[in-house]
């Protein structure tokens, strides 16, 4: 029979005798000690919450706001497929691809031609002709994808900003994750580089605090997003994969989106081009 070696039989653990280990009112002391350190921690985050909700933070916190917009917005999500699949879960995203294909080569999601059918409502044909009625009932993979798009789960993360009392990032800190990695990850590493644009804080950004640090927790919301904005005033300026684009989608009624007449700008939906919308707001200043 093997001999077991020297660790394997060492003794495993401690039994406590009397006398031994803390007295009562030692354990008593650490647990007034946990309770004290929980209670200050829910009074500084009311505290900290009561700062934002009331408006009494520095000017500067709305700065970093839209830089953390500006910054964390527009991603291109063809290099992030992991986040994709998030908001188009099975084979929601390959058939929508699948039918902008069929768009591009045939003209027509149906891939139908030919006068009208038997099941066109004689009505439709007269009102708008045939090519009318088959667009109200045919498929409509773009106007599925915004839909798609609308009511996909936002990914949501927040973290903890650390910043000297001149406004320097010192630290960002994951406080609770989006439960997709790939999202967590692209938030953390745009976030210096979405400050770095800013220049130095007032002598009131660190006037509330006590500590030698400026702490600020943050909620940061992603959602994929498919819309663009072209200004009518800059048509000229598309290149050529983008005219063509567009004129695929005037030629086939699938422009869709939106035109605001003041600013003279359309909206349109580009499935070629998918991308992060990131809302950003300011939860905590400690």
């Amino acid at each position: 029979m093997a001999q077991g070696s020297g660790a394997a039989d060492a003794p495993r653990g401690h039994t406590w005798r009397p006398g031994e280990g803390p007295s009562p009112e030692q354990r008593l002391a650490e647990e007034r000690e946990r309770v004290r350190g929980r209670v200050q921690g829910f009074l500084d985050d009311g505290l900290a919450t009561a700062r934002v909700d009331n408006g009494l933070v520095d000017t500067y916190f709305g700065q970093m706001d839209h830089a953390l917009e500006k910054g964390l917005t527009g991603a291109p999500l063809f290099d992030y497929q992991g986040v994709l699949r998030h908001f188009f879960p099975g084979g929601s995203m390959r058939e929508l691809l699948e039918g902008a294909a069929r768009y591009g080569a045939t003209g027509n999601p149906d891939d139908a031609t030919g006068g009208p059918s038997g099941t066109d409502r004689l009505e439709d044909v007269a009102r708008s002709g045939t090519a009318g009625a088959r667009a109200r009932r045919a498929r409509d993979p773009l106007g599925e994808l915004d839909r798609s798009v609308a009511g996909a789960n936002t990914l949501s993360v927040e973290l903890e900003l650390e910043q000297s009392p001149t406004g320097q990032l010192l630290g960002a800190k994951l406080l609770r994750g989006s439960g997709n990695s790939l999202f967590d990850t692209y938030v953390l590493d745009k976030v210096p580089p979405s400050l770095a644009a800013l220049g130095p804080a007032s002598e009131n950004f660190a006037a509330r605090t006590r500590a030698p640090t400026v702490r600020s927790v943050w909620n940061v919301e992603g959602r994929v997003s498919f819309s663009r904005t072209i200004k009518l005033s800059k048509l000229h300026t598309l290149d050529a994969s983008d005219a063509a684009y567009v004129s695929a989608l005037l030629a086939t009624s699938l422009l869709g989106g939106s035109f605001e007449e003041t600013r003279g700008e359309v909206t349109i939906i580009d499935v070629r081009r998918p991308h992060f919308d990131i809302r950003t707001r300011l939860l905590r200043v400690y």
